[in-house]
């Protein structure tokens, strides 16, 4: 049977590459993409069949978000033995295939859609002098330049997150929604926009930046609707985050990022860096 449903992930791939080829960038409040159907629907029957029991996933805790969000496994080796290690030899082989084929695929299509932004947004990493070297359409996406983050997650009643952005260090995060229903879509990420100007560290590039409420306005959800992706162009005004809902609906999340590797960044030491403002459009 699996070896049946890794032919399907497999088989599936020119789709995902078709889906996300003729989904129009969005660019309000920043740039992202909502890929709808990203999958074909016997794909997503066989993953949703397939996902782990609750009992299975672990209580995750954050510094920026409640710690009401639980993660089964990180599909980044050598993790995946350690957390997936104890399913059926079957089951390992879906999740490794899931991850290295169809996770790999979905992120490579939405880099290469947002390949103008990206090489933009390095740019003026290497404008700043942020990065030890210059990276550039010869060089990217070399996978000694980035890597790939994987993590299967579900958010329970209570889970929320503050706006924030993300590491900068980060080129895109992906959020593959994996919905029972389609009676939540109130239930996705909540993009703001920027409506107050706010300082951006420059030696939290790394990390996540908090951004006050009175900064920012709520002007779009990304919907929580089964077989959908969202995914998020990293940049100083992509604020999004998760307001804390109190009903008791699980989401059940796939995030897939491109994340530059820290070899590659020059970062100041703390308290030396510079401190740049963001500010409204």
């Amino acid at each position: 049977m699996t070896g049946g449903s890794v032919a399907m992930l497999e088989a599936c791939l020119p789709h995902v590459q078709r889906r996300i080829d003729s989904t129009q960038l969005l660019t309000y409040p920043f740039e992202h993409l909502v890929v709808e159907n990203i999958l074909p629907d016997d794909v997503y029957n066989e993953i949703m069949r397939r996902f782990p029991s609750g009992d299975s996933f672990v209580n995750v805790t954050s510094a920026y978000s409640s710690n009401f969000e639980f993660q089964f496994g990180n599909f980044t080796k050598p993790e995946f033995e350690r957390n997936f290690g104890a399913l059926p030899p079957d089951e390992r082989a879906f999740w490794r295939a899931f991850s290295d084929r169809l996770c790999s695929t979905i992120l490579r299509a939405c880099l290469r859609k947002m390949r103008p932004l990206i090489d933009a947004k390095l740019a003026t990493l290497n404008g700043f002098g942020l990065l030890r070297e210059r990276i550039d359409v010869d060089s990217f996406p070399s996978r000694q330049v980035w890597y790939e983050s994987q993590r299967l997650l579900v958010r329970t009643r209570g889970f929320g997150t503050d706006p924030h952005l993300d590491s900068g260090s980060a080129l895109v995060v992906g959020l593959l929604y994996l919905a029972t229903d389609d009676a939540h879509p109130h239930l996705g990420t909540d993009l703001y926009r920027i409506c107050k100007p706010f300082d951006y560290p420059e030696e939290k590039l790394c990390d996540a930046v908090m951004v006050d409420k009175g900064n920012v306005e709520l002007a779009y959800v990304t919907p929580y609707r089964p077989n959908t992706l969202a995914m998020m162009l990293t940049t100083e005004r992509a604020v999004h985050g998760n307001r804390m809902r109190e009903q008791d609906y699980f989401r059940n999340i796939v995030t897939i990022d491109a994340v530059l590797r820290k070899e590659v960044l020059n970062l100041p030491a703390p308290g030396q860096g510079r401190t740049f403002v963001v500010g409204p459009d």
